[in-house]
């Protein structure tokens, strides 16, 4: 479900295949999405029936890490509902705004700078997810993984004869009945052939092409020092004179040591958003964390940047359920791209409820290939 800034892939490949790769069940992502399913399947079937095609070469810890550092956190009382087996109910204070230089807060009687669209959602309590929880062994997961991976690119995804076929970057073909996609919908679409693109239907067109109503700036923090005493969700005004939004800043509960844990996100509205445009956002973010904590970064803590570049709201044109049986032509999308399974719910932003409700959700088809 997320990227740093990335440089484009060369689409150069040729797709004559020097080799084909033939297996029961293949995954097409490098996210924990991919890593939780790759555990489903690994515990129940052979490793010689698993793929996973990454496009790059990575770990499960790398994978973990990278989640736990740019993860969005779960939010709400029907996110709770959900997940509720999943979560840590680690944020006990209520949010609060800056605003004529002191912290207040949401329910007092003060009221914070304009909200632009979607950032209300970051208001509602926040809820921590340990991912080690949907596996059945994570260090058994390490070591099987790295001989079940595979990391080309992919070049294009066709489906014929009930047979998924996917090329790849190094010339090879790999063939699948059942594959499983957790990477983007437009990364699926942008690599399909414009002959299975013909069968698409209007549903998998809209489900493929759904737009995307912002993205994510997210920096992760490790501080030596407390910042703030509590855990809790502050919103700092981007601009004091304009409407330009906020600052999310989410302060985990400090360790025993004095260390803490901070995330900071900036949501996107433009998605042409240039890498020095990006780059120009971080060193404001850093300057209004400075302007409200003054010893913020007197340490200086270690820092991570993610650019999550697709998040979907949930003020859709058509409301309700995406039923998966109405995408005949797709494969199974798992994970943060996953047709929604819930629809009585108020969430703003479903991407990381999406994901858990389809890990729980998850069977598997175990049509398997004739030897």
């Amino acid at each position: 479900m997320s990227r740093l800034l990335q440089l484009k892939n060369d689409s150069g490949n040729k797709e004559q295949s020097t080799k084909t790769i033939k297996k029961d069940f293949v995954i097409a992502g490098s996210d924990i999405a991919s890593l939780v399913l790759f555990d489903k399947l690994s515990s129940e079937f052979e490793e010689d029936k698993i793929l996973v095609i990454n496009d790059r070469e990575t770990s499960p810890q790398e994978i973990l890490h990278t989640w736990q550092t740019s993860a969005l956190l779960g939010r709400g009382e029907s996110f709770a509902t959900l997940v509720s087996e999943e979560i840590a109910e680690n944020f006990l204070e209520e949010p609060y705004f800056y605003k004529d230089q002191t912290l207040k807060p949401f329910s007092g009687r003060a009221r914070p700078h304009k909200l632009l669209p979607y950032e209300s959602f970051f208001i509602e309590k926040p809820y921590e997810v340990d991912f080690k929880n949907f596996f059945n062994d994570f260090e058994a997961v390490c070591a099987e993984y790295k001989n079940c991976s595979y990391s080309p690119q992919i070049s294009s995804v066709d489906y014929d004869d009930q047979l998924w076929k996917i090329y790849c970057s190094d010339g090879s073909l790999v063939i699948t009945p059942n594959l499983y996609w957790t990477s983007t919908r437009e990364e699926f679409y942008k690599k399909s052939k414009e002959k299975l693109k013909e069968r698409f239907t209007e549903n998998e067109k809209n489900f493929l092409l759904e737009k995307w109503n912002f993205s994510l700036l997210n920096v992760y923090f490790e501080l030596s020092n407390t910042i703030n005493e509590n855990s809790q969700t502050v919103f700092i005004p981007q601009s004091f004179t304009y409407d330009h939004g906020h600052f999310i800043v989410d302060f985990s509960k400090p360790t025993e040591s004095g260390s803490q844990v901070v995330r900071a996100y900036a949501l996107i509205y433009d998605h042409g958003l240039s890498e020095e445009e990006v780059g120009r956002k971080i060193r404001h973010l850093k300057k209004s964390l400075e302007k409200v904590y003054p010893d913020f970064f007197i340490n200086n803590p270690r820092e991570e940047v993610r650019f999550l570049d697709e998040f979907l709201s949930s003020d859709r044109e058509e409301e309700g359920e995406i039923d998966s049986s109405e995408l005949p032509h797709l494969p199974s999308f798992v994970g943060a791209q996953a047709p929604y399974s819930f629809q009585d719910t108020k969430l703003e932003i479903p991407n990381l409820a999406s994901m858990l409700k389809s890990f729980s959700d998850f069977k598997i088809e175990s049509s398997a290939l004739e030897s």
